[in-house]
């Protein structure tokens, strides 16, 4: 017969009592200071508990708030360390893992911080954390010596403003570097480049405005990626000085092509995405409210309600052979950079569908049927 004053505890009540108290063990065992750099070789526990397990024994609320280690059986086999010699390690090989640790993990923040656009003054604080311990004391001590930033930006002079060139190789490289193995099978050998050039206002109570070379591979996950930028209070006032850089860099790749870990990867241009005035920019021609500035065919527009209007259809479509050489001159403004590159011009200049139908055909319904 049990005493009057005896708890029975549900189970539930006892495996917590238990979960507890291995707790406080685990937490006095490692409030104690390693002074030793050998390793120990964990315990086995063979006893697994289930649901259906019972307890054997019973605890007092005096038992439980006394000293966990005091109750715990001292000739325990599983709590005495057990040394291996042969897994001792020196200070030699220690600084030698250390070492290696801090190489490899370099290399990959130099990865991640890009991948994740993780903010260069958290990785500057993460980069001074981690110095302090010994494995990774090798470490840089700011952002801009991991990512080797350089220390110069080169710009150039292009009227009215400046012009800052990043590369299209390099983007290229590092783009297909971080594809995996299943996109690179999807892209195959040949990598379809797809270019945007466009105007972008700063401020409301400024004219300051960016202009910038933008690219992106067709069909990849990736985002666009920046290959140039101009600014100034205008647009470039020549299209040739103002992509004279990415001319001479996109004519490269496309007739060599790229070599990444000893395979060829030819490049080829998709198509120019702009909007008119950035069309007429690069091409030289005449703007979207000229009376022959279609692009597609040799039609003449006609004077309508303050505005030239391009309403019929039936004419003669445009060639890249003509296009190159001025068979129609009123087409044109002057003489196109984008000639110097090997590609259909007249084909790879798409009417973009954002203004022509989103901000085009549909805002004028949508303002007819709300009238």
């Amino acid at each position: 017969m049990l005493p009057l004053n005896h708890k029975i505890y549900s189970d539930r009540h006892q495996r917590r009592k238990r979960k507890h108290e291995v707790d406080c063990y685990i937490t006095a065992l490692s409030a104690v200071p390693s002074t030793s750099p050998i390793l120990v070789k964990q315990a086995k526990i063979q006893e697994k508990y289930s649901e259906k397990s019972t307890l054997t024994r019973t605890f007092d609320d005096t038992n439980i708030q006394g000293s966990v280690l005091d109750s715990l059986p001292k000739d325990a086999e599983y709590f005495q360390p057990e040394i291996d010699d042969a897994r001792v390690i020196s200070s030699d090989e220690d600084d030698l893992n250390c070492k290696y640790d801090a190489n490899f993990f370099r290399d990959f923040l130099r990865k991640w911080v890009p991948d994740y656009k993780v903010p260069s003054n958290a990785v500057s604080d993460l980069l001074k954390l981690l110095r302090n311990f010994p494995p990774f004391q090798e470490l840089p001590n700011d952002c801009r010596t991991l990512l080797k930033t350089p220390r110069t930006t080169l710009v150039r002079d292009v009227a009215p403003g400046h012009y800052c060139h990043f590369g299209l190789k390099k983007q290229l490289l590092r783009i297909i570097s971080s594809l995996t193995e299943s996109e690179k099978l999807k892209l195959g050998s040949q990598i379809k480049l797809q270019i945007n050039v466009d105007g972008l206002p700063l401020l409301k109570s400024s004219t300051q405005q960016f202009w910038p070379i933008l690219g992106y591979i067709k069909g990849s996950r990736l985002s666009v990626f920046a290959i140039g930028l101009f600014c100034g209070n205008t647009k470039p006032d020549s299209s040739v000085e103002y992509l004279k850089e990415f001319i001479s860099e996109l004519k490269k790749v496309t007739e060599t092509g790229l070599k990444f870990q000893d395979e060829h990867v030819s490049i080829c241009i998709d198509s120019f995405i702009c909007d008119a005035p950035a069309r007429s920019n690069l091409l030289s021609t005449k703007g979207h409210s000229g009376y022959k500035s279609c692009t597609k065919c040799a039609f003449v527009g006609s004077y309508t309600d303050n505005r030239v209007i391009l309403c019929n259809t039936g004419f003669t479509k445009r060639t890249n052979e003509e296009f190159r050489n001025k068979t129609d001159p009123k087409h044109h403004n002057g003489n196109s950079p984008l000639v110097d590159l090997n590609f259909d011009i007249v084909k790879c200049f798409p009417y973009e569908f954002m203004h022509f139908v989103c901000l085009g055909v549909m805002r004028k319904l949508l303002n007819l049927w709300t009238r």
